[in-house]
């Protein structure tokens, strides 16, 4: 900490879409280039699928509750079953539905972090607490939101 920071704010949460759709000459806005973007996530997915990078949950009852192996995996890839009538025999059927998350689908970043005030050079000073992971959530092909998938700490 600075001698001579005053804190702004214990915690502050805020979104940052780092891949969005965006005009040419606009591409900077909103987005990290998509070598970099993509490199650094699959980076992160593969410390993150090796354990060599801890990885927290997302509820807002139970702010960093450490993931294991088997939660994550169930995070990055999972199979639903639907039961439903074939409408061309009228006999049942059964859809499977594969559900993966890629490094190309982490669409924002979500920032915890503390603010201070240094006044003595009038510098903002942020401390990050914690990085979410989020993606865009779809139903039926309804956009519902963005989900945050999983945090990490550094």
């Amino acid at each position: 900490m600075y001698a001579y920071a005053q804190e702004i704010t214990p915690s502050i949460e805020y979104s940052v879409p780092i891949n969005q759709e965006a005009k040419a000459d606009d591409s900077h806005k909103g987005n990290i280039e998509d070598t970099y973007r993509l490199n650094w996530l699959n980076s992160v997915f593969e410390d993150i699928t090796s354990g060599e990078l801890k990885v927290f949950n997302s509820t807002e009852t139970d702010k960093y509750s450490l993931l294991n192996k088997d939660q994550i995996s169930e995070i990055l890839h999972s199979i639903d079953t639907v039961h439903t009538i074939n409408p061309n025999t009228n006999e049942p059927d059964i859809i499977v539905n594969e559900n993966k998350v890629s490094p190309e689908d982490i669409s924002e970043l979500k920032f915890r972090e503390k603010w201070s005030w240094n006044k003595e050079d009038g510098s903002l000073i942020k401390e990050i607490e914690a990085i979410g992971f989020m993606v865009k959530y779809y139903v039926d092909d309804n956009y519902l939101g963005d989900l945050t998938l999983f945090w990490i700490k550094p």
